[in-house]
């Protein structure tokens, strides 16, 4: 969860205006095309078949949705918080009347049961669920949302590279108060500059373990978890930048 702070008059503004005119300049240099495809390309091998049906939460300006469309999946079905986001999509989407995208928050979020065969939500979105009570609610519904024999992707920072970089952050001599974390809660507290302003933001980490117990507690089977340390497909270790979760209902 992020909010800005001006160091002009130390305006609060809310978090929705940071996905809404921060968000896609920010992460230019990651959200690339290249990217996109091979991620989209890496799902489509899990799922181990074409999907008819896919469903994108928290889906940014719908660059994944777009990658699904043009490899000729029927139909999908978007949502993000931020309305500028959710206008981009469907520009990306307009080719593509079978695919919709709305205005929607995680706790809104209603969903039919049995309706995709893939559901995923990627770049650390579940981050946002501060507790587990959240996270535990939204996959719940996430699990709902797939037909049977269908599949979840769950895309997250690993907490071993956040300690690893906060490490080499302190050993660099850099500010101490741009990061807290408490291991307790896996909570990272941030002040990040960003041009004029301070961007201030709070960030859940799950652990392999806890993602494990959440998704059993939502009815998949633990056989049918497996983890991942990224979208090369690796084996998910302490080494990892990613903690991916790729789970199948039955």
């Amino acid at each position: 969860m992020k909010r800005i702070i001006s160091d002009d008059r130390r305006q609060k503004i809310a978090t929705k205006e940071y996905y809404d005119r921060y968000y896609l300049p920010e992460h230019s240099g990651y959200l690339t095309a290249a990217r996109t495809d091979a991620e989209t390309a890496r799902m489509w091998q899990w799922v181990g078949h074409a999907p008819i049906s896919v469903c994108d939460i928290a889906c940014g300006n719908g660059r994944h949705l777009a990658s699904f469309a043009r490899r000729g999946v029927a139909s999908g079905f978007g949502f993000d918080y931020s309305p500028p986001l959710v206008s981009a999509a469907r520009k990306a989407l307009k080719k593509y009347p079978k695919f919709l995208v709305a205005q929607r928050s995680f706790a809104s979020w209603r969903p039919r049961r049995n309706m995709y065969e893939l559901v995923y939500f990627l770049f650390s979105s579940l981050g946002h669920c501060l507790k587990n009570s959240d996270a535990q609610s939204l996959i719940r519904r996430v699990v709902a949302a797939t037909v049977p024999g269908g599949s979840i992707v769950c895309d997250t920072d690993s907490i071993f590279r956040l300690q690893r970089y906060l490490r080499s952050h302190q050993a660099k001599g850099g500010d101490a108060r741009r990061y807290r974390y408490d291991s307790r809660r896996r909570m990272l507290y941030s002040h990040e500059p960003f041009g004029k302003s301070i961007i201030m933001q709070q960030t859940r980490y799950y652990s392999k373990e806890e993602l494990k117990r959440i998704f059993i507690r939502a009815g998949i089977r633990a056989r049918n978890i497996a983890f991942y340390g990224g979208f090369d497909g690796s084996a998910y270790t302490k080494h990892s930048k990613r903690l991916i979760v790729v789970a199948k209902k039955g």
